[in-house]
């Protein structure tokens, strides 16, 4: 009958997966979900389909199905791993620095709920490692914006950028950089008093 078969493709996507077999798991489960939904066993293939989807690599996919199971599963453990796993495909569908950054706005935004929502997580310190590097890519697109004005001369313009991560993203690795790109924009544009008094204002803030 439908409902063995369903049953039997469940077991044996279930027996893929655990054999890292991913790419078969991944058409076991999509066979329970198209035959059942609706149903505890299609909520389960859900997961494991999410978690097949994210051992191949295919995030846009994965996300959705995480985030089709974390809607509907009351198992508290699973939507906590589903909405970090969220996260994770998140970041890992974001663009380099030097292209738009709405992926990276979009993943900050899920890590951030999640840190929010799951502050005693196991996957916390993770979460959290997320954020740095996603702010990082948003600090670096600001930060090479600034690069490249300097090297049109175009100080005031480079300025809009430095203090962009100055005010926003003053937690970031590249910030001391930043400081001094600053100082040298004002320097190079004769403006020796606002150089010296941002360098006064910052000296005890370098990290280095």
């Amino acid at each position: 009958s439908v409902k063995d078969r369903i049953l039997e493709e469940y077991n044996q996507g279930i027996e893929y997966y655990n054999n890292k077999k991913y790419s078969k798991a991944k058409d076991s489960f999509e066979y329970v979900i198209l035959h059942s939904s609706g149903s505890k066993i299609a909520l389960e293939a859900e997961f494991y389909l999410a978690e097949s989807l994210y051992n191949l690599e295919e995030y846009q996919e994965a996300l959705y199905s995480y985030d089709s199971y974390a809607r509907s599963s009351q198992n508290l453990q699973l939507i906590e791993l589903s909405r970090f796993r969220l996260c994770q495909c998140a970041y890992e569908l974001t663009n380099s620095y030097y292209k738009d950054q709405a992926t990276t706005i979009d993943a900050l935004d899920k890590i951030e709920i999640f840190l929010e929502d799951y502050v005693d997580s196991d996957h916390y310190k993770k979460a959290l490692d997320l954020k740095v590097k996603a702010r990082y890519k948003l600090a670096k697109k600001e930060y090479e914006s600034a690069k490249l004005y300097m090297k049109l001369g175009e100080y005031k313009a480079a300025l809009i950028y430095l203090f962009e991560v100055l005010n926003h993203y003053n937690d970031t690795e590249i910030i001391d950089d930043v400081r001094f790109m600053i100082i040298f924009a004002y320097i190079l544009d004769d403006k020796h008093d606002l150089a010296m008094d941002f360098y006064n204002l910052q000296i005890n803030n370098f990290k280095d």
